[in-house]
């Protein structure tokens, strides 16, 4: 069977004809996201935009298998190990002989991301399927904000992979004739290595517990092998439009239940038999330990890089083709550091910052690690502890704007949410003069005790 190469010029104009489609709705869309923006500056055109956004949404850049809108903090360089084993159940070439998957690897990625601010991201990555190189980019134009005047936060995210396998396995199953014109053509060759997937990212925090992301996707590869579905006499598209839906869903403060599906459409790929193809699902559980982000999942894809598990997926959950898999990341901060503690609230006391500043000079200072939901640079305080445990209900207020709660006694430390003023805050330990463990609307965490009062 002569196997066909998809013409450049017909993905052009179909991709110029998607455009068109949907440019009205992109300018509406545009206008009005920007019509949030400026209402929120016209109502507080002094007041720190930073004070009223949504925190704690997710804890990584990554859910399972979708990105969610979480950036790496600004300045600082997360870097991640993506690893995936091989099916679990005995139907799907798993079983006690492989160790339920444990025996067999399906993929493993080790990648860099790099905040440039707060909202802006690049990355780049290494996989073992396919040997694929990629690049990535996200950025976060708008976010969710506690009054819900913006309901959402929205961002954009792309990813380019390249694959240097070799040339006959590039193009394995094509017809020979065709391939040997193809391989004359280095540009053609050097132009099929390419994959594309973009996004658009909706996630929202229904509540402390609970956050929603949402990502139309489009997938494009340049090079497809014209396969045909025998059900339906569809082929293989180089276009691939599909959607997919994540969950997180909090259980304690550091323990955390995920979910994520992917529903592609098209038409090749609806009942194959050929080639079967079962919708990508995912469900796992994460951990924040001390700094490291950690995530054991189970799900029936093999590939991590979407431009590779969109197109294949062809084992299925009711046969046991669900693989375990695990990610780990942690994020550290990158420049130079100044000699300065950090401030614990947004108000304007250059009295504070001043004694502050005076104190830092006379301690020893330590770098700590910067954690994806705080970009904010800071270092360790080193001092004596007090470890005062609070024995009755002791209850202050918050003295400043907005108090920063952390999930350790350091300005360094994940940044759980922000407390404003006046806020009736329930002292749990006095860990030392400097820090002390609260608790507020049912979250625990670390305060500076300075701008606490009675």
């Amino acid at each position: 069977m002569n196997f066909l190469y998809k013409e450049k010029s017909y993905f052009m104009k179909k991709l110029l004809l998607i455009f068109l489609s949907f440019f009205p709705y992109f300018v509406y869309a545009q206008d009005d996201l920007l019509k949030m923006i400026d209402d929120v500056e016209k109502t507080e055109p002094k007041k720190d935009k930073s004070l009223n956004m949504v925190t704690g949404m997710f804890k990584d850049p990554k859910l399972i298998n979708i990105q969610t809108a979480q950036t790496t903090g600004a300045h600082a360089l997360n870097f991640n190990i993506s690893h995936r084993f091989g099916n679990s159940g005995k139907l799907s070439n798993g079983g006690v002989h492989t160790l339920f998957g444990w025996d067999a690897i399906s993929d493993v990625r080790i990648s860099l991301d790099y905040g440039i601010t707060r909202c802006l991201q690049v990355g780049a990555g290494r996989n073992k399927r396919d040997e694929a190189i990629d690049g990535s980019v996200k950025w976060r134009f708008l976010e969710q904000t506690l009054d819900n005047k913006v309901p959402l936060s929205i961002c954009v995210y792309g990813v380019a992979s390249f694959t240097p396998k070799a040339k006959s396995a590039i193009y394995t199953g094509a017809d020979t004739t065709w391939v040997s014109t193809q391989l004359a053509d280095n540009t053609l060759l050097m132009q099929d290595r390419f994959s594309y997937t973009s996004q658009i990212i909706f996630a929202r925090k229904f509540s402390n517990r609970l956050a929603v992301v949402l990502a139309p996707t489009y997938t494009h590869r340049n090079y497809v092998l014209a396969s045909v579905n025998p059900a339906n006499g569809a082929e293989d598209e180089s276009d691939l439009l599909s959607a997919a839906l994540g969950v997180r869903l909090k259980i304690t403060r550091s323990f955390s239940i995920l979910a994520d599906y992917y529903y592609v459409n098209s038409k090749y790929r609806q009942k194959n038999t050929t080639n079967p193809y079962y919708a990508p699902l995912a469900v796992g559980f994460e951990l924040e330990t001390g700094g490291h982000v950690f995530h054991i999942d189970f799900t029936n894809v093999e590939a991590i890089t979407p431009n590779y598990f969109i197109p294949h997926s062809p084992d299925t959950w009711t046969k046991g083709g669900f693989k375990l898999g695990f990610n780990i990341s942690r994020a550290f901060p990158m420049g130079k550091k100044k000699g300065i503690k950090e401030k614990e609230t947004s108000g304007n006391n250059h009295k504070s910052d001043k004694s502050s500043s005076e104190q830092t000079s006379s301690v020893e200072t330590k770098p700590t690690s910067v954690q994806t939901s705080n970009n904010e640079a800071s270092q360790k305080m080193i001092e004596t502890p007090v470890n005062k445990t609070v024995s009755a209900k002791e209850m202050y207020k918050v003295s400043a704007e907005s108090l920063n709660m952390r999930s350790a006694a350091d300005g360094g430390s994940t940044l759980i949410m922000k407390i404003h003023k006046n806020a009736s805050v329930e002292v749990l330990e006095k860990v030392n003069k400097d820090w002390w463990k609260i608790k507020y609307n049912d979250e625990t965490g670390y305060v500076s005790s300075k701008y606490l009062s009675k």
